[in-house]
């Protein structure tokens, strides 16, 4: 006698024989095995095939994403039994065929219904696909990434960065300088809200939140300026301090001062900040402020420096250039400058230094 491995009842065998099986349950395996010959699986073979638990099979039953053959067999074998072709189909929907809207905005840092305005604009490539019962947008890794690489992506990125330099709501801005009340001095190197970054000549780090408590007050106010009409930006590239009390510092606080945030563009890189700036008059003058004013002059790589008895002109350097094109054209790089949210000039500007590799 041996135990069934089926249904673990004792049963005769012959001697020759390796049976697992009893006689029954060798028949149903048989029937079973030519069922799914038949183009039928079962509940379990069918979880291995998805990926789930028989009870999410079950599941995906009720839902009618799969169909069971119902007949008198189905509790003699212990199990239902499902087409092979709806589980395979199933799983080809759930293989997911790219990038969701919700992945894709999580890897360029927006919303999921910008990115599904970007697929509206053409801007980013996208194709319905089934998956999971829904008929959902799905992006590739290769169009993200170019699109993350676009020029129009790093212009955005370009000026998420602008803006983050200056605080309207609490009037702090990066860079700024304070006074504690033990007469220490601080500067705000990361702003972040209460929680911006200040540290102190003798190198301690506080948040701005905590400098407040200790006493510290800013060195000056910042003044809301009107937005400046005149044309251009001189721009500066400054080398990173490694002293909170470095002049380039001081030149930058001078601009904040007498420009104010909204006629200033300031872009942080890896050892260096850039700066552009609408024409602004600075008090520096030649005879008591050379050394300040060489050092301005040192890191200008674009606009120019006037002189005056008692200050200087810091002026962009762009002259009149008029040519006429067809208002189709025109039209184009209206909605392309708006778009960018730059100027028709500055856009205009931009394509002739690619165009001619002046970059």
């Amino acid at each position: 006698m041996k135990r069934c491995i089926g249904c673990h009842n004792e049963f005769e065998y012959m001697a020759d024989k390796e049976a697992q099986l009893c006689e029954s349950c060798a028949d149903k395996a048989l029937q079973s095995n030519n069922e799914t010959q038949n183009g039928y699986v079962s509940t379990s073979d069918a979880a291995k095939i998805l990926g789930v638990s028989t009870q999410t099979i079950y599941k995906y039953e009720k839902e009618n994403k799969l169909t069971s053959l119902y007949d008198h067999k189905w509790r003699m074998r212990k199990t239902k039994l499902f087409k092979l072709d709806e589980v395979e189909q199933l799983k080809k929907e759930f293989n997911k065929p790219g990038l969701t809207t919700g992945e894709a905005a999580e890897r360029v840092g927006v919303t999921s219904a910008t990115i599904l305005t970007y697929i509206k604009e053409g801007k980013i490539p996208a194709t319905i696909e089934r998956y999971k019962g829904k008929d959902l947008y799905f992006i590739t890794e290769e169009d993200i990434e170019d699109f993350i690489s676009s020029k129009e992506f790093q212009s955005q990125e370009r000026k998420k960065e602008r803006k983050q330099f200056y605080d309207k709501d609490t009037g702090h801005i990066l860079f700024q300088s304070f006074t504690f009340n033990d007469g220490q001095f601080g500067r705000i190197l990361e702003l972040k809200g209460e929680y911006s970054k200040v540290v102190t000549k003798d190198g301690e780090a506080f948040t701005l939140r905590e400098a407040i408590e200790l006493g510290a007050t800013p060195n000056y106010k910042i003044d809301e300026k009107p937005y400046s009409t005149k044309r251009g930006y001189a721009k500066f590239r400054f080398i990173k301090p490694h002293s909170v009390q470095s002049d380039i510092y001081e030149i930058i606080e001078n601009f904040y001062k007498y420009a104010g945030p909204q006629n200033i563009r300031l872009t942080l890189e890896d050892e260096y900040i850039q700066m552009e700036v609408k024409p602004v008059a600075l008090p520096f003058s030649p005879q008591s402020h050379q050394s300040v004013i060489n050092l301005i002059d040192h890191y200008l790589i674009e606009g120019k420096i006037l002189s005056d008895i008692d200050s200087i002109f810091i002026e962009s350097d762009l002259e009149p250039f008029i040519i006429h094109i067809p208002s189709e054209l025109k039209e184009f790089i209206r909605k392309e400058a708006s778009s960018r949210k730059v100027s028709m000039e500055e856009l205009a500007i931009e394509v002739f230094r690619e165009y001619w590799k002046l970059n």
